[in-house]
This record gives structure tokens, sequence and C-alpha cells, in this order.
């Protein structure tokens, strides 16, 4: 096992010096939700990065866009609009350039989700997705209609939903 290095600017037992990090304005909350950052690496981050242009609405669209349950999407968004005129002008382009550099955070799955029985083409499917889950190194992503639907079980919602027909 490899120790952790501190993070550049960090004292020797890993914690930011007195005066980078300030009162919770909301940033480091956005940053430690989304990214693989903790708490002391986002300040650091916050102290040190440049602006890259990015605006308040281009941040808040990153912040929808993110991998996030969807309490913590809401909660994000709510303290966006609620602490963002108080943050300097720099504040939401220095977050977006960290949430475009910065590892995601993925959330883990609130419960398992029993899945009802499958056959045929479906039952295939299935099982190539357990074998990637025991054998490619996570995270990863599952996209598309198996997504959907894992989503609509996962949530109670089974059935045709008739493709936009009323």
């Amino acid at each position: 096992m490899v120790a952790r290095q501190p993070a550049p600017g960090a004292m020797t037992d890993g914690t930011v010096p007195r005066g980078v990090v300030t009162d919770d304005d909301g940033l480091l909350r956005i940053l430690v939700t989304l990214t693989r950052l903790d708490e002391n690496e986002a300040a650091l981050l916050l102290a040190s990065a440049t602006p890259d242009g990015s605006t308040l609405r281009e941040l808040v669209g990153l912040v929808r866009q993110a991998p996030a349950t969807h309490d913590d999407r809401l909660a994000l968004l709510t303290l966006i609009d609620t602490k963002a005129g108080e943050w300097p002008p720099a504040a939401p382009s220095v977050v977006a350039h960290a949430l475009r550099s910065q590892p995601p955070r993925f959330p883990a799955a609130a419960r398992e989700v029993a899945l009802p029985a499958v056959t045929g083409q479906l039952e295939g499917a299935m099982r190539t997705l357990f074998d990637l889950e025991e054998t490619v190194p996570g995270p990863w992503t599952l996209v598309g209609g198996l997504a959907v639907m894992l989503h609509c079980i996962e949530h109670g919602r089974t059935g045709h939903a008739g493709h936009g027909r009323r």
C-alpha cells in the first residue's frame, strides 16, 4: 500500500494552512460532493485555481449533469441559488474548472435492486453486466436501455409507457 502524499501546500499532517479555508460558502461542498477531492484538497484547489471564464449558468449546468443522487443535486442547486450572490465574481469559474478537471465521485446505489425474471436476450445482457461488474474495475456507467430499465425497476416503475403516445 502506498502512503498518500499530502496535497501541495498542505501541512505534513495533511491539513490546510489556516487562512486558506474560508467560512462555508458552499464552494467546498460542491467540490467534495461531486469530485473525489476531500475538503482539504478542495480548499487548496480553490485557493490556487485560476478562473477559466465559465459563468454561473455553466456551473449550474455542470452540477445538473454530474453523477449525483437526486437529493444531493437538489441540495447543491439550492445552495447555488442561495449563496452565489455572496461569492467572489470568479468563484463560479474556478469551481466549474475544478469540476471539469477532477475525477467525479460516483454515488453508491441506495439499495439493491430486485430484478424480475428475465429470459432470452435480456437474460444474456444481464449476465454480461454481472460479469463486467465482477471483472472490470469501477467506477463505470451503464447507459442506454438497460440503464433506463434498471432505473425504472429501482423506482418501482414497470410496464410500457407507449413511446410518447397518449
